[in-house]
């Protein structure tokens, strides 16, 4: 009987023992499926700047569906691209490229854990440390427009009246690992960004500042990243009286050129009328009425538009657009041009922007 038992034993720890080296090995296996390392981190960063790390994966399996990277803890960054996809490079290595912007000056990274997935089930995870590159807060420069990029390029500009008292600027800008949304600019009346692209590393946005139509010259400065440097910009401040279907643009009742011309018109028109009293000949008649048919339409009393209680007025026809102004009643706008869904009016204050056509 003892040896009965000695026996029973014997079996059931070899085959226990056998399961236990088997799960060992398994769990060991799927510990050792990916290896990570970056490839590319900072050294140093400054608060604000958009960098990039490299990720780079080995992948001991070809049995998987997918890679995927998570981020956690940390405090006083952003990931700008957390669902950036992996790329295979050769055999079984992979890289992935992150986009991170620093928020404070005393930002803690996060780590990132990059995991195999096989039908949605979690088959191996690799886990990295924090980076901990050497954080910088800039020094205060006044015309500082809190810009950090590698480069930043001027596209287009364009100065059109806003009121009475001030001019609004347009400007498109283009920039390489640029936080162009951040862009802003002291002793302006107003400003801000009106839409925005990207498509990383590089991102474009339409920046609008109203300033005061004594400004002869906007200046502002970023810093830039190749350089080491603040580099300042200065753009003159140059009244463009084309109205454009995309900006914001000049009354073009109140140009100066269309009064002069109404005025010849008006002339041209009389003198018309003058001589056919005198000769009767109908061509005279004629002129009369198309100068006359013509200053109605421009002068058309009844082009006018009835806003709604909380109409949004607009700055460009965009629906992302800055919104400057709500209505707080019911008022009456003089409609000055069309472009798709959208209306530019004047408003009785004398300022000019755009709205909904489902809205009025």
């Amino acid at each position: 009987m003892q040896k009965f038992i000695i026996l029973l034993l014997i079996f059931f720890s070899a085959v226990y023992g056998t399961e236990i080296i088997d799960n060992n090995i398994s769990q060991n296996s799927k510990q050792n499926l990916i290896y990570l390392s970056y490839d590319k981190k900072p050294s140093r960063v400054y608060v604000k700047q958009i960098f990039e790390i490299k990720i780079k994966a080995v992948v001991a399996t070809t049995k998987f569906d997918k890679i995927s990277t998570n981020f956690k803890g940390g405090v006083g960054y952003k990931v700008l691209n957390k669902n950036n996809s992996w790329k295979w490079y050769n055999d079984n290595i992979y890289f992935n490229t992150y986009y991170i912007q620093v928020t404070k000056d005393n930002s803690v990274f996060p780590k990132i854990t990059v995991s195999i997935l096989l039908k949605n089930d979690v088959i191996a995870k690799g886990i990295l440390k924090p980076i901990t590159p050497n954080i910088i807060k800039l020094q205060y420069n006044p015309l500082f427009s809190g810009v950090i990029a590698n480069n930043l390029k001027l596209v287009k500009t364009k100065t059109t009246k806003f009121n009475n008292k001030s001019n609004i600027l347009v400007m498109e800008i283009e920039g390489n690992k640029a936080n162009l949304r951040d862009f802003k600019v002291a002793n302006t009346l107003k400003d801000g960004i009106d839409s925005y692209s990207v498509s990383l590393p590089n991102i474009k946005v339409f920046y609008f500042a109203i300033i005061p139509n004594t400004e002869k010259i906007f200046r502002f400065s970023y810093f830039n990243l190749k350089l080491n440097k603040f580099e300042k910009l200065s753009i003159p401040v140059e009244i463009d009286t084309e109205d454009t279907s995309t900006q914001l643009g000049l009354n073009p009742k109140e140009s100066k050129l269309e009064i002069y011309k109404n005025i010849t018109l008006v002339s041209i028109a009389l003198f018309s009328l003058f001589i056919f009293l005198f000769r009767r000949k109908i061509v005279y008649i004629l002129i009369f009425i198309v100068i006359v048919v013509y200053l109605f339409i421009f002068y058309n009393p009844f082009d006018s538009i009835i806003l709604k209680k909380n109409t949004k007025i607009r700055i460009l026809p965009t629906y992302n657009s800055t919104i400057f102004y709500i209505t707080n009643r019911k008022i009456i706008a003089e409609k000055l041009n069309t472009v798709k869904d959208y209306i530019k009016v004047l408003l009785p204050n004398g300022k000019i922007g755009w709205i909904k056509k489902d809205k009025n």
